[in-house]
């Protein structure tokens, strides 16, 4: 949802910083890919060889690449990217003809694992032109200009997902499945984990290498195996107080689009086991 209110500090510095391309030497290469939020399909960004750059799709539902661009009777369109080590910035700056106004769209990327990222978009609609001061373009409930920005996950693009048929419950009362889809990498499951008791309960996710670990078999009976987690804070144990709840994701290899349905099983796990049975797939 776009806001108003007036630009900080930070943006100009961000815009200055991002005019030095210089390439690091520390640049991380698990961040190359086409990247986007959890929750939004109307952009996403592609990262390569310490570069980035932002597509957003048009009216007409293309993806529009935000290049470099000049145009005699629309706009100037201007992008440059930073990186250093685990963190890349991308800015575009837009200048438009009729009407005049200046738009300014940012992403600021940050590693966390070869699973996710974490990024901060920023937009402005700059219409200074639009008002009578410069003051009037910002700070006034009138305002002509807008600013809206947002943080949150970043996946690699999702192709795929499914709607959930049926009961999501497990043979544990503490776990759900609340979500299942494929990005261009990996099958995304997310969970909840909920203490629905009058005590504080623990419980252990399992990393990949252990006999318990999920995995996924699908009609075929082939096995898919996990990846990675985000959420948890790791393959590790944690207690949950009562009445509190988690959310978290876990990641494993890639699932045919076209499945209709999965078992998810903890390994050889004989006991409080987290297994789903027969969950349908749309």
């Amino acid at each position: 949802m776009l806001k108003k209110i007036q630009p900080p500090l930070f943006l100009i510095l961000l815009i200055g910083f991002c005019a030095n391309t210089t390439k690091a030497q520390t640049y991380n290469t698990q961040m190359d890919g086409l990247w986007q939020f959890a929750d939004d399909n109307s952009e996403y960004v592609k990262i390569k060889d310490g570069k980035a750059i932002i597509y957003v799709k048009d009216k007409f539902e293309n993806w529009d690449e935000q290049n470099d661009r000049i145009s005699t009777t629309t706009s100037t369109r201007k992008t440059t990217s930073v990186f250093l080590g685990n963190n890349i910035s991308v800015t575009t700056i837009e200048q438009f003809k009729n009407p005049k106004q200046t738009n300014t769209h940012s992403y600021n990327i940050f590693y966390i694992s070869p699973y996710v990222l974490m990024a901060q978009d920023l937009y402005y609609e700059n219409k200074i032109d639009s008002a009578q001061t410069l003051e009037d373009s910002w700070d006034t409930k009138n305002a002509k200009s807008i600013y809206s920005a947002y943080s949150g996950l970043l996946l690699p693009l999702k192709t795929k997902k499914f709607t959930l048929n049926g009961s999501m419950a497990s043979s544990s009362k503490f776990i759900s499945l609340v979500e299942v889809l494929n990005t261009m990498k990996y099958t995304l499951l997310k969970f909840k984990l909920e203490n629905k008791t009058d005590n504080t309960q623990a419980f252990t996710l399992h990393a990949p290498d252990d006999e318990t670990a999920f995995y996924i078999t699908t009609e075929d009976g082939k096995k898919y195996h996990l990846l990675g987690q985000y959420g948890f804070g790791g393959f590790t144990s944690i207690s949950l107080d009562k009445n509190k709840e988690l959310y978290y994701y876990v990641f494993f290899e890639k699932i045919p689009d076209k499945t209709k349905k999965i078992t998810i099983r903890e390994g050889n796990c004989t006991s409080g086991c987290w297994n789903f049975y027969d969950v349908s797939l749309q």
